[in-house]
């Protein structure tokens, strides 16, 4: 067997998103050698594995530690380009599993920077960042995407990428001066590189779907008694443009974790899964609502992603209200934490619009 050009394959493979046929090679060629003969292979598939929120990332890196040797190739996120507004897309909805994968992050990141440089610790900051970000941990989101942004690794999706974490984080603190300038440093970075482009389509959509910023339509209306109502129009338009849709780019690590893990979600179906429900309670069939609203509920509780709900505003305070004073199953406390969160982003989005 020919290491040297198995190893060449399974980047190719590796590289290429083709992973079915990167764990066939995978398993053929290691199980032919001791593991000191391919450090290599345990670095890409634990890469692999880090996109894919699958836990056991680190044993990859740490048998691959184990070897005195250098990678004799590149960073796999130079070749990973991106067309959402995330690199964390998937994950376990088992109690605990993303706190796990999240505590392993650190650790990987001292490891990656340690085989790559720069643009494999960038590779972690960017996916602990995001994840900071969805469960309201925003200053240490924003000490990373800046610690990251310091440490430029040249990698234009990375950069688009970071400055969405910024975005959301300085909207949902309130921060609006700096959240304009970094929607303006998205757009700048989408017009100069043709590679942020399918970023930038997705993250402005997401920032339509959660927030209205693009402004074309308000956000609430008043019925003829009077009583306030959201316009979900944006929302609409986005569901039936296919938001919940798994992109080109992301399907083969989610096929990956459904292969590799329990009970794999997307955080699109999040989002999808949190309009439903809000589509329900606006046409007042509460058993509809509730049943849609334990879904998510049950997913905020067990990963602590709690920022998708609360970045609906306005729109979803009203279905919370409800189900703080209804559910004899949701947590007031919980509840009560993503309550305040969103009335806090509405008030920041209203000052972010104006």
């Amino acid at each position: 067997m020919d290491k040297s050009k198995d190893l060449e394959v399974l980047y190719h493979y590796a590289a290429e998103r083709r992973f079915k046929a990167f764990n066939e090679l995978w398993a053929k060629a290691v199980s032919g050698g001791p593991d000191n003969e391919f450090p290599d292979a345990y670095l890409m598939r634990a890469q692999i594995k880090l996109f894919a929120a699958d836990e056991t990332f680190l044993e990859d890196l740490e048998t691959a530690g184990r070897i005195h040797a250098k990678s004799r190739f590149p960073c796999l996120n130079s070749q990973w380009l991106s067309d959402s507004p995330n690199r964390f897309i998937v994950f376990s909805k088992k109690p605990d599993a993303l706190q796990r994968f999240l505590q392993r992050l650190p650790e990987a990141k001292d490891k990656m920077e340690h085989w790559f440089g720069k643009p494999g610790g960038n590779m972690v900051r960017q996916i602990q960042s995001e994840i900071f970000y969805f469960t309201g941990r925003f200053t240490e989101a924003i000490n990373l995407a800046e610690e990251q942004q310091i440490m430029d690794s040249g990698n234009h999706t990375d950069e688009i990428l970071l400055q969405c974490v910024l975005f959301r984080c300085h909207l949902a603190t309130g921060n609006t001066e700096k959240a304009e300038q970094n929607m303006l440093n998205m757009i700048r970075l989408s017009e100069a590189y043709p590679e942020c482009r399918k970023s930038y389509q997705s993250i402005r959509t997401w920032a339509n779907l959660t927030t209205g910023w693009s402004g074309d339509s308000p956000r609430f209306c008043n019925d003829f008694q009077g009583k306030t109502y959201p316009v979900l129009d944006d929302r609409q338009e986005a569901i039936r443009m296919g938001f919940d849709q798994i992109t080109v780019l992301e399907t083969p690590f989610i096929e990956y974790a459904e292969h590799s893990y329990d009970q794999p979600y997307t955080m699109r179906q999040y989002y999808m899964d949190i309009f439903h429900a809000l589509y329900w309670f606006q046409t007042s069939d509460f058993q509809q609502t509730e049943s849609h609203f334990l879904t998510v509920y049950n997913i905020a509780a067990a990963s602590g992603l709690i920022m998708p709900l609360a970045e609906v505003g306005g729109h979803i305070i009203p279905l919370l209200q409800h189900i703080r004073d209804t559910s004899q199953v949701c947590s007031p406390e919980l509840i009560g934490r993503i309550l305040s969160l969103a009335e806090q982003y509405e008030e920041n989005t209203e000052a972010y619009r104006g």
